[in-house]
């Protein structure tokens, strides 16, 4: 499945051509020459946002087809990756090797150490590979509720009201943001977001988040994210990209699960630990 849409979508909020290949995985050439296609045409994001991804791609490469991938040699991703593996061994080597064994054959041509890369990325992604993320500062904030709550009492009345928390982390500083609130509603998730960009004095270019549904309405294996309106409206206005994490894929953003096991460790349980010995007491 191609990421046309996806690019085209980080482009329209400012996201530069180096940043968007890293975060789809693809190359910087097939991010380059997606966006050149749509300036030639010329398309702008309102256009590409009302077709679907077959679409898309018709009109941006009418003459390219699926039946040239016959033309080269396949990958055995799941060799290459178990050599990776191996000390000293690197993509070059491999892509070298392949090379060679492609010309002994003789009856296809062998990819592009570029375009090599690019499909062996795109095996280890499917194979739920543990990969390494490199971060730039300031980039993007992962978001998520923690899942243990606390609880307030009124110490006048008893009435006991149950606490959610909100955590955020900026991923390369681990700099994390926590804010209580007593529901986990759509105009909660909201101001929480609006609060932490004024904790941040800024926005990041992309916000990680998970599939809960105040945010997200539909995340299929095929096809377009549908994002909550009022959720991509607050995007759009802070000029940033909203990128949930695959379904059950807690890896898809380490940082802020990382971050919500300490919030529980370090503030509630703490909180629940002073309470308890000052009863005591």
């Amino acid at each position: 499945m191609s990421n046309y849409k996806q690019i085209l979508r980080y482009e329209n909020v400012g996201i530069s051509q180096r940043d968007i290949a890293k975060l789809l995985a693809v190359s910087r050439n097939t991010v380059s020459k997606v966006v050149n296609a749509r300036k030639a045409i010329p398309l702008d994001w309102n256009q590409v946002s009302q077709l679907n991804e077959a679409e898309l791609k018709e009109k941006l490469f009418p003459d390219v087809t699926d039946n040239k991938s016959e033309m080269y040699v396949p990958l055995d991703t799941h060799y290459l990756m178990g050599e990776l593996r191996k000390p000293g061994v690197t993509r070059k080597l491999l892509w070298e090797e392949y090379v060679k064994e492609c010309h002994l054959s003789g009856d296809r041509i062998p990819y592009q150490y570029s375009q090599f890369c690019e499909h062996l990325n795109q095996g280890i992604k499917q194979s739920k590979a543990t990969m390494y993320f490199e971060h730039t500062a300031g980039e993007k904030v992962e978001v998520d509720w923690a899942g243990t709550t606390y609880h307030l009492v009124d110490s006048e009345t008893g009435e006991v009201t149950k606490v959610y928390f909100f955590v955020a982390i900026l991923p390369y500083s681990q700099l994390t943001y926590v804010e209580a609130t007593l529901n986990m509603k759509e105009e909660q998730w909201i101001n929480a977001h609006i609060h932490l960009f004024e904790f941040l004095q800024g926005s990041p270019k992309i916000i990680i988040c998970d599939n809960l549904k105040t945010g997200v309405v539909k995340h299929p294996k095929q096809g377009d994210v549908v994002l909550n309106a009022a959720y991509q409206e607050m995007a759009d206005y802070y000029r940033t990209a909203i990128l949930p994490a695959k379904p059950r894929t807690p890896k898809g953003k380490a940082s802020v699960e990382g971050a919500v096991g300490k919030i529980t460790t370090q503030i509630i349980a703490n909180f629940v630990m002073r309470y308890f010995m000052t009863y005591l007491i």
